[in-house]
């Protein structure tokens, strides 16, 4: 049976034989949260609305075995090719994607269809599983900004610190050398580095005509031209369906994909609920005891969530 699937898979997908074998053998290494089994009325202390940021938000909560998550995902679990760095160029405008496209203007006329595409990520994990891997952080002087604005330290530079290095484990021998006050060395989302001679002489023209090159940018320098970061670690895609559902097995977390939020309900300006589509096309009503937690991506909090 293996063998023949492997063989349509070959001629389907006219990929090479190493790669629809590589694809089978990684196949193995996925297990994702079951779907859930969720009724009318059903409560939880959680509800995350998408599973992009979310699927960190709903691994962190679920630490607490005294609470429940519900998850929901309008996508379908991530395919096996989307964790294949290789086969990243397969991704975007598929089933693993929303597929907006931008209003035409001037400025779109000559793109396909009259518009810009503008990707999303429509599955388990959200775009961290079509994206092109690069993995940068926010600048610092953005967080402090905001902390200042908001007059909350919460939100500055130097409280946010330490949760990204417990996301990440950095494997880079030179950044560990002189950065390693900003990165983690074993957290669940692995960040690789790629050198390329071809990059530094790239990198050397600039520093010709005065624009310095730093070696990483995921510090407080952070003006410059760098070799990127990627979330790729051991062969795969460090998408956060990756890094924070696969083989998470919590009876606590219940997750729900190809699941649509059609509406959030509120109660005295307070989000009590929301109005699900399930796959099945049933709509069903959902509430949280707490939280409803909104994390549907760029676009989708306006269009899908019922604002």
């Amino acid at each position: 049976m293996a063998s023949s699937f492997l063989g349509n898979l070959v001629e389907s997908t006219y990929l090479p034989l190493e790669t629809a074998t590589t694809i089978l053998a990684m196949a193995g290494l996925f297990k994702w949260p079951p779907q859930a089994t969720v009724n009318d009325g059903d409560r939880f202390d959680f509800i995350v609305i998408g599973s992009g940021v979310g699927a960190v938000i709903a691994n962190r909560l679920t630490e607490n075995e005294d609470v429940r998550v519900l998850l929901i995902e309008a996508g379908k679990n991530p395919s096996v090719e989307s964790m294949l760095p290789g086969l990243f160029i397969l991704l975007q405008n598929s089933y693993q994607d929303w597929n907006y496209v931008s209003e035409p203007e001037e400025a779109t006329k000559n793109q396909q269809f009259g518009a810009y595409r503008t990707s999303a990520g429509k599955c388990l994990g959200g775009s961290s599983n079509i994206n092109h891997f690069i993995h940068l952080r926010g600048d610092p002087c953005d967080f402090d900004s905001w902390a200042a604005y908001l007059k909350d330290e919460s939100w500055s530079y130097k409280n946010v610190l330490p949760y990204f290095r417990k996301s990440e484990t950095i494997q880079d021998e030179d950044i560990l050398k002189y950065y390693a006050n900003f990165h983690g060395v074993d957290g669940p989302v692995i960040i690789t580095r790629q050198p390329d001679d071809s990059t530094r002489n790239i990198m050397e023209s600039f520093e010709e005509i005065g624009v310095p090159s730093v070696l990483d940018l995921n510090t407080n320098n952070t003006v410059g031209f760098t070799e990127s970061s990627f979330i790729i670690g051991n062969g795969r895609r460090q998408s956060t369906s990756q890094a924070y559902l696969n083989n998470l097995n919590r009876d606590n977390l219940y997750v729900l994909t190809e699941t649509v939020a059609e509406k959030i309900i509120f109660e005295d300006n307070v989000a009590v609920g929301v109005i699900l589509r399930l796959g099945s096309g049933e709509k069903i009503t959902v509430y949280a005891n707490r939280e409803v937690i909104v994390s549907a991506g760029t676009f989708n909090p306006l269009t899908s969530s019922g604002f």
